[in-house]
């Protein structure tokens, strides 16, 4: 049985409303970085069993000459990841690039050298990339830096594999993501055999959408449901 963790893209920490509802969450603050100490509290405030992803901020993932070239702040970049890692304990750590970035020698060094210095310990080291990275491009060069690429389910069927990271966006034709859309979402990461599964819904109604994936899940018997988990722990 997977372990699948759901959950809404959010800039700030979880509230308990939302807590009480979704056992995950997708960090994604904005620049400046947050203090590692400031992580480390929303982790606190956070339930013993709720996981986190931690998105980095754009100032961690590009500089003057553009993505990953961090130049004169690369080390005190990577020392901050290292700390706001150790801070916040998440299960993943997500490196986002631009349509810029593109598969040329250049950007493909750049990516090599990056990714060759993350250190994010504990946590699935996750690549999100746009523009022309998708497909066996993609698989191809996340394998190569041994990492977990990130990819719209929905967009294509995902392949085979032990993590999955999936982003879905509710964006232009799915601003709303109904019933059928979340069935056949199910279906596509049921079929990738994965041992563990992250999804994010980034969209003005992402935590609903969130929280009745749930739903499904559990009605389809890919995760324990809740009700039983709590009920199995208080036997304990």
């Amino acid at each position: 049985m997977m372990r699948l963790h759901v959950g809404a893209s959010l800039e700030r920490q979880p509230s308990k409303g939302y807590t009480n509802r979704l056992r995950f969450a997708e960090l994604n603050p904005r620049a400046p970085r947050p203090r590692p100490a400031t992580l480390g509290r929303w982790a606190r405030d956070l339930p013993d069993d709720f996981t986190t992803s931690l998105v980095l901020p754009l100032d961690a993932c590009a500089g003057a000459e553009g993505w990953l070239a961090l130049g004169a702040e690369e080390d005190a970049i990577f020392a901050w990841i290292e700390a706001a890692t150790i801070a916040l304990k998440p299960a993943a750590v997500v490196v986002t690039t631009g349509r810029e970035l593109t598969p040329g020698k250049r950007d493909r060094d750049r990516l090599t050298h990056y990714f060759g210095r993350l250190k994010t310990p504990g946590a699935y080291r996750v690549w999100a990339p746009a523009g022309l990275w998708e497909g066996e491009a993609l698989e191809r060069m996340a394998k190569r830096l041994d990492v977990v690429p990130a990819i719209d389910p929905l967009s294509a069927p995902p392949e085979p594999a032990q993590t999955v990271y999936a982003r879905v966006r509710g964006l232009g034709e799915r601003s709303r993501i109904g019933e059928g859309l979340l069935f056949d979402l199910l279906d596509r990461l049921d079929a990738t055999g994965a041992e563990e599964v992250f999804v994010t819904f980034s969209s003005s109604a992402a935590t609903k959408q969130a929280r009745r994936l749930v739903e499904l899940a559990e009605q389809e018997g890919l995760i324990p449901s809740r009700a039983d988990a709590e009920e199995t722990s208080s036997a304990e």
